[in-house]
């Protein structure tokens, strides 16, 4: 079986100031914020964090069943975005080597939230958000069948399911998601 690498995530700026950067310790007790993090999270800088985006991570670990080691609320949190201090939904990528955690934030997509939040009242099946969420990311779905070890077909038929509990205007939008990120 050939194996494929996950798509990079899709970060909507090349700009580094509209990408938040937070770096904590094992203990939670932040280290350094850039100034999109503390206009987000307020200046938490020597104190222990407690925010949103730790929440959402901690919540993941917890429902995993192998007690996931690293936090990550990417999967999950992909596009309802976590809201933080100041109000406002953010898209995160938590990476923790297990001696800092750094937290990557920006500020999440007004198109894709309404998209997923669409999605999700469709009542799908958890193996059809499964795969939406991959199609979110613009993953193929070659790349979402290698990853899910199914066949292309039956993500096709997931897919097709899925498009059947859509308005034909949410599916073309999922559609394109998969042209705009690559």
């Amino acid at each position: 079986m050939e194996v494929r690498s996950e798509p990079p995530l899709v970060i909507p700026c090349a700009r580094t100031e509209k990408i938040g950067i937070c770096i904590k310790d094992a203990t939670l007790t932040v280290l350094s914020q850039n100034e999109l993090c503390r206009a987000a999270c307020g200046i938490t800088i020597g104190q222990r964090c407690e925010a949103s985006c730790i929440q959402a991570a901690r919540s993941k670990a917890a429902a995993s069943s192998a007690g996931a080691k690293q936090l990550t609320a990417r999967e999950d949190q992909a596009f309802n975005g976590v809201v933080l201090t100041d109000g406002d939904r953010y898209d995160l990528l938590l990476l923790n080597d297990q001696t800092h955690i750094t937290t990557l934030l920006w500020k999440a997509d007004p198109d894709r939230i309404t998209l997923w939040n669409e999605i999700e009242a469709s009542s799908p099946t958890a193996r059809e958000t499964e795969i939406a969420t991959w199609v979110l990311r613009g993953m193929s779905n070659a790349d979402i069948a290698c990853r899910l070890a199914i066949s292309a077909g039956t993500v096709r038929t997931h897919l097709n399911n899925l498009y059947r509990k859509l308005s034909p205007t949410a599916v073309a939008r999922l559609q394109r998601c998969r042209t705009t990120s690559e």
